[in-house]
């Protein structure tokens, strides 16, 4: 499936998913489920707030291919969990990947095997460009956008 096609598909879709609204309360739900590792890291997390960074993330990503902002913002997320300062492991991101597949099996109503692949090419695009920066050693307040999750994408 070419990229603009999945792009269309991913903005359909997630619309869709935050239509219902147990969609985040699932995601969280699967995902702190998922690993101990995972309930650790988010101990203490006020949980009405990640949902709305969760919100954003997902939406600046629709955008991540050809937004300027987008690709800042999403940088900012990637120095957040890099080794340095919430120290989010790569392996981790596969635990989120799933959980966030099966959250959207449930909630698109009109899941399909193209909604399936539109989500996992917009994922793993975000989650390449995060885990490529998890041994950086940048501070949140540094990251600026410099174009590098658009060319993730190609």
């Amino acid at each position: 499936m070419d990229r603009l096609k999945a792009l269309d598909i991913f903005n359909e879709s997630y619309s869709r998913c935050l239509s219902n609204p147990s969609f985040l309360d699932l995601f969280y739900e699967k995902f702190l489920a998922s690993s101990p590792a995972i309930r650790a890291k988010f101990e203490g997390t006020d949980f009405d707030q990640q949902k709305k960074h969760l919100q954003l993330s997902l939406s600046f990503l629709r955008m991540a291919t050809t937004d300027y902002e987008a690709d800042r913002y999403l940088r900012r997320v990637a120095v957040v969990h890099n080794k340095r300062n919430r120290d989010i492991p790569p392996l981790l991101y596969d635990l989120w990947f799933n959980c966030m597949m099966e959250t959207v099996e449930i909630c698109d109503y009109q899941y399909s095997p193209d909604v399936e692949e539109a989500w996992a090419q917009a994922l793993k695009i975000g989650i390449r460009y995060i885990v490529s920066k998890y041994d950086e050693d940048e501070h949140p307040e540094s990251s600026s956008g410099n174009g590098d999750l658009a060319r993730a994408s190609r």
